[in-house]
């Protein structure tokens, strides 16, 4: 049986982490990972200040092997990227497990990972993988499995970034006709870029919006 599995991690203990949490304001979307058996190539989008500067530090990490700017689109920018991945690291065990990256973004303090698993077999393998090669802090938030998922579609798979964006924006009248507060203000209220929030704010009500209606979400 597929399950679906919700983890918390310190944005340190990955390879990235080090230039992430060097840089405020930075928000990092992985959105695609194809597993292979030498890696794997990420895409991802990066929004919000010094991107100029947040790039260099990629080209410079010693782990990034390749990299290369694909898009821009409001500002944010999308990335393709290969890094090698070493032996009793976080994204290794990934690979070993076949796991598919279905979310994955970093805030800053911690990467929130989103994982489908062929079986709970696989997620117990990658979790014991996580254990024995001490990758410490973390946390199993949520798992369930695709039966559970159609049933409590309400839940909209949001990410506590995205809902935090929404209710506030919902509660301060963002959405009211005419609207009582802007993105910007929003956002300094935040303490995040004004694109950052956009980026959150779109995503979460395109998920309210599919879960409202239940249907299924956009395959990444």
């Amino acid at each position: 049986m597929t399950l679906s599995a919700k983890f918390r991690i310190p944005v340190k203990i990955l390879p990235l982490g080090s230039i992430i949490s060097n840089f405020d304001n930075i928000v990092f979307e992985l959105v695609r990972v194809i597993p292979t058996q030498d890696g794997f190539i990420p895409y991802f989008w990066v929004s919000g200040e010094n991107l100029n500067e947040f790039e260099h530090a990629l080209e410079d990490h010693p782990r990034i092997l390749s990299l290369e700017l694909l898009d821009t689109v409001n500002h944010d920018r999308l990335y393709q990227a290969e890094w090698d991945v070493k032996h009793g690291e976080f994204f290794a065990g990934l690979i070993d497990t076949d796991a598919a990256v279905l979310e994955a973004y970093s805030n800053g303090r911690y990467w929130f990972f989103h994982f489908r698993f062929p079986d709970h077999d696989q997620l117990t393998q990658f979790y014991n993988y996580c254990v024995e090669n001490e990758i410490r802090g973390i946390e199993l938030e949520h798992v369930y499995s695709l039966n559970e998922r159609s049933s409590h579609f309400f839940e909209y798979n949001l990410t506590p970034e995205q809902r935090e964006a929404l209710v506030l924006a919902a509660q301060r009248g963002y959405f009211s006709t005419p609207r009582e507060v802007t993105l910007e203000e929003l956002a300094t209220e935040l303490d995040i870029s004004q694109q950052a929030l956009s980026q959150r704010v779109r995503g979460a009500t395109e998920k309210v919006v599919l879960g409202a209606l239940n249907l299924p979400l956009k395959p990444e």
